[in-house]
């Protein structure tokens, strides 16, 4: 075939916030900077929309904040040269189905593809398949369960479930030359993979997925070649304010070349600015990515991986235990000047047991669910 095709893909892309005047000047040089020419010389640029863009709807009641830009912001995407968005992610419904539906058909307006969430699950489960220079290139997206899922007759996200989507995965895989995962989910500013998201990806690139992006995270993460499939476990944010955090400001741009003799997958690390974003000197991004592997040598290494998740766990138990319990911000805040002793003094070894096994086993965390939803009711 001999027709080389170049893809480029960025992670999170929020502009409710942070560049928000570099949108609202409807620059998107100024936004992209010299990100740009990369995007440009790609065939496909895909990206994860991690905002409805709409101006309809109302913020939804959810932990957490709400997300919502304005339609002039898919014009800004559109001159960057964006051809995909991925709508699977955790902010989707943050305005309601009126928003995200209004969002799919200014998109489309701009003749922008979107993927991963639509009027109901059988529409936000189907896989996105491109032809591009005589290569088709398939596109699924999927995301974790956080106020965002479709429904049987209501609008969301595609939904990772293992008894249906690595099947999923499968079929989009028998009908494309090469397949593209983003999947939205794991642990914020934690640049490791969960056993369970290690495991998860694992299955997923058995299932047929040739590259497996993992955003979400806000942070760079770690990557492995997992039997002929690449997959990142954190691509860092796109276009997500400037929070002064290096971790939060750094990103990375994902470049797949495909070719008669295969594919090749490169990243290029890039920084968020005032206005908007640009790569990292040959230094700074040599730093980045040299350090991404030192971490990444570690995946092999189930031992470590457990060692350092349960570290960070620790880490977050004075503020996630006080959630579980439904405790007020007070107390959580209580809890957590005080190193989670308060936990301490009001859960005992058996009702952290039975707690556990509420939240651990299916039949008992399904029960509890299905409880908690009605509540909202």
């Amino acid at each position: 075939m001999n027709n080389p095709v170049r893809i480029s893909i960025l992670g999170d892309v929020c502009p409710a916030w942070g560049f928000r005047s570099s949108f609202d000047l409807a620059d998107h040089v100024l936004v992209f900077g010299d990100v740009l020419s990369s995007l440009k010389d790609s065939d496909l640029v895909i990206g994860n929309l991690e905002t409805p863009i709409s101006l309809k709807g109302k913020p939804i009641v959810k932990c957490g904040p709400c997300f919502c830009s304005r339609p002039n912001d898919m014009r800004v995407l559109k001159s960057a040269g964006f051809d995909v968005l991925s709508l699977a992610n955790n902010h989707v419904l943050d305005y309601g189905a009126e928003a995200l539906l209004d969002t799919i058909a200014i998109a489309e307006a701009n003749e922008i593809l979107t993927v991963g969430a639509g009027s109901d699950r059988t529409v936000a489960e189907k896989p996105l398949i491109q032809e591009v220079k005589g290569r088709s290139i398939g596109v699924l997206g999927f995301a974790e369960h956080e106020f965002n899922i479709a429904g049987e007759a209501t609008a969301g996200a595609n939904l990772f479930d293992p008894y249906s989507s690595l099947k999923d995965v499968g079929d989009a895989k028998a009908r494309c030359d090469y397949l593209i995962v983003l999947y939205h989910g794991g642990i914020e500013e934690y640049p490791l993979p969960s056993p369970l998201l290690q495991k998860k990806c694992r299955a997923m690139a058995d299932a047929g997925a040739d590259l497996i992006l993992c955003q979400h995270s806000h942070c760079i993460g770690t990557r492995e070649n997992y039997h002929g499939t690449e997959i990142l476990y954190g691509q860092g944010n796109a276009i997500f304010g400037k929070h002064g955090n290096p971790a939060w400001d750094t990103g990375l741009l994902a470049t797949v070349e495909l070719s008669d003799g295969g594919s090749k997958v490169y990243y290029r690390a890039f920084s968020a600015g005032e206005k908007g974003i640009s790569f990292l000197g040959d230094q700074g991004n040599r730093e980045v990515l040299e350090h991404m592997e030192q971490l990444s040598a570690k995946l092999d290494e189930p031992a470590y991986l457990k060692q350092r998740w349960d570290a960070y766990c620790d880490k977050l138990a004075p503020m996630d235990i006080p959630l579980l319990l439904g405790w007020n911000r007070a107390l959580n805040k209580l809890n957590r000047i005080m190193k989670n002793r308060p936990i301490n003094w009001f859960m005992n070894r058996r009702k952290a047991m039975i707690v556990m096994n509420l939240v651990r086993c299916d039949a008992h965390h399904e029960v509890i669910q299905t409880i908690l939803e009605n509540m909202q009711k």
